[in-house]
């Protein structure tokens, strides 16, 4: 794939010679920071394989989820990966890619909630399919129950209102998907059983 000159944004990228990817680490099989502090799950192998298309080396930016538009707008990292939910709001300031995952949200903490499943301090929690079916894989105390989603959501790449940068992002995903390098990076994340969730 042919590198744009016409993108600012990744003109700057392949200048720093770095991808700054923001993520919150806390939301697998997308994205997920390990006890030792480097990350893993489907969208950091992503991230991996855009930077070394681009020929820059990738560095990791911990955010959170009700900071990450503002850590974004301040300039703090050049691509939000890791599960992250276009939104209206998100999207008058950024740009996303195409979809990469489409689901339905059923709960909002994604951090602490299934250790208070397994402890018995809660009895049932709604969030999102995949997630649902990945702690199950994770804990075999716990049971997924299909149920129809209450909304409809679609997790992308979140980046600079750079036209020529959407057109890039959005080649590279498209030969991710069709070559099935996405599926793959997916079915490895969900089938990793990975221990403190750090």
């Amino acid at each position: 794939m042919t590198f744009p000159n016409i993108s600012p944004a990744l003109a700057r990228i392949r200048a720093a010679g770095v991808l700054r990817v923001g993520t919150t680490g806390d939301y697998p099989p997308f994205c997920r920071r390990r006890a030792d502090g480097g990350y893993e799950g489907a969208d950091i192998e992503m991230a991996h394989d855009l930077a070394e298309r681009l020929g820059v080396r990738v560095a990791f930016v911990p955010s959170v989820w009700v900071e990450l538009l503002d850590d974004f707008i301040a300039d703090k990292f050049d691509i939000a990966m890791g599960g992250v939910t276009v939104t209206a709001a998100r999207a008058e300031m950024a740009f996303f890619s195409v979809p990469t995952f489409v689901d339905g949200k059923r709960h909002h903490d994604n951090a602490t909630v299934f250790d208070e499943l397994v402890a018995g301090r809660a009895d049932v929690m709604v969030t999102d399919g995949l997630e649902a079916d990945h702690q199950a894989q994770l804990h075999p105390e716990l049971v997924a129950v299909p149920v129809a989603p209450w909304t409809r959501l679609e997790k992308a790449y979140m980046f600079a209102r750079d036209p020529a940068m959407k057109d890039y992002v959005d080649t590279w995903l498209a030969a991710a998907f069709a070559s099935g390098q996405w599926q793959r990076a997916l079915d490895r994340a969900m089938s990793a059983h990975s221990g403190d969730p750090g």
